[in-house]
C-alpha cells in the first residue's frame, strides 16, 4: 500500500467511525447523560464511570470464556476416555 491508499483508508474510517458515534434521534439517552449534557465535570465523571463498568465487564466476560472453554476441554476429555471404556467393555 503506498501513502495515499493508506490516507484514503483512513479518511474512510475517520468518516465511519464520526457516523457511528453519531447520537440516533431514536435512542433514549439515559438520565445521567442528560444531567451531564452542560458539566464537563459531569461528563468526565461519567466517562471515567462508563469505562470502569467497561473493564469489569470486559474482565468478567473473560474469565467466564476461560471457564466455558476450560469445561470444553474437560468433557472432550470424559468423552475420549467414555469411548475407550466401552470400547473394553464391547471387546
Amino acid at each position: 500500500m503506498d501513502s495515499d491508499d493508506k490516507k484514503a483508508a483512513k479518511q474512510q474510517f475517520q468518516l465511519f467511525d464520526k457516523i457511528l458515534s453519531i447520537q440516533n434521534i431514536f435512542t433514549k439517552k439515559p438520565t445521567a447523560y442528560i444531567a451531564a449534557a452542560h458539566d464537563p465535570a459531569k461528563r468526565q465523571e461519567l466517562r471515567q464511570k462508563t469505562k470502569q463498568h467497561g473493564e469489569v465487564a470486559g474482565g468478567f466476560a473473560k474469565s467466564l470464556i476461560s471457564e466455558v472453554i476450560s469445561n470444553h476441554s474437560e468433557l472432550k476429555h470424559l468423552d475420549v476416555d467414555l469411548d475407550k471404556a466401552v470400547r473394553n467393555i464391547v471387546h
